[in-house]
């Protein structure tokens, strides 16, 4: 049998099928079903329940994936610092993320020398618990909270330029700080930054180092701005362990 149609429109209802177009019997539009589907006219139903099967269970499958989703974990607090500078072509990047349990993941790279092959690192570690409640109560504290989500840069730099971003997740919302041309060892001079900002990027500093597992500056030392900013703001506190944290690999 030839046919010579288009389109096919079935429209089947309880105990009727009805064709639209060309006039085809019922009974040769239930055999071209079949075959458009690799399935016997007889078994169409038993085909029909399968797809209804299969569907449902990727709904209930979809629905814990949803909800799994939501519960990836995500840091407590991210930070992101990209320095370029003092030389052409020299640049550092570090990405520090620390997790509501002190587990730390800190990525750095960037090149040593002018010109010279950047290097790559990725190390985790985890923060004691003692330095964690500090760090959860500074990031809780109603100056951090206070913070503008955008801090200006406070100097011209002319060979080091410092772009830093924070992040601080919370269940109620999630606080986001960029700051432009941040140059926060100026405040062991003058306060030219929000007390609570230096001080959580010298508890940054702190996770970093060791991290890193490298030496703290030494007092007075020109790289130990911090040391010299919590002297200066807290100077009964000030020692070796002051803002120390405890971490281990």
């Amino acid at each position: 049998m030839a046919l010579r149609v288009s389109t096919i429109v079935v429209v089947e209802k309880v105990h009727a099928t009805r064709v639209e177009g060309a006039g085809v019997a019922p009974a040769e539009v239930q055999r071209l079903r079949g075959a458009l589907f690799h399935q016997p006219a007889a078994s169409w139903a038993q085909y029909t329940r399968s797809v209804m099967r299969s569907i449902r269970l990727a709904a209930a499958l979809f629905v814990p994936l949803v909800v799994l989703a939501q519960d990836v974990k995500r840091p407590l607090l991210s930070s992101h610092d990209r320095v370029d500078g003092p030389f052409g072509g020299e640049y550092h990047v570090e990405d520090l993320q620390v997790f509501a349990d002190g587990k730390v993941v800190y990525i750095e790279e960037g090149t040593k020398t002018m010109g010279g092959k950047p290097e790559r690192s990725a190390l985790e570690a985890t923060v004691g618990s003692d330095e964690m409640r500090r760090l959860e109560g500074l990031l809780d504290s109603p100056e951090i909270r206070a913070l503008p989500k955008k801090v200006p840069s406070k100097t011209r730099p002319i060979d080091f330029f410092w772009q830093k971003s924070l992040e601080v997740n919370r269940p109620d919302k999630t606080q986001k700080i960029q700051i432009e041309n941040f140059y926060p060892f100026l405040n062991a001079h003058q306060p030219i930054y929000p007390k609570a900002l230096v001080e959580l990027e010298c508890s940054v500093q702190d996770i970093k180092l060791e991290a890193a597992r490298r030496p703290r500056p030494k007092d007075k030392d020109e790289d130990d701005w911090c040391g010299a900013i919590r002297a200066k703001i807290e100077p009964a506190k000030a020692g070796p362990s002051t803002g120390s944290h405890s971490l281990t690999k």
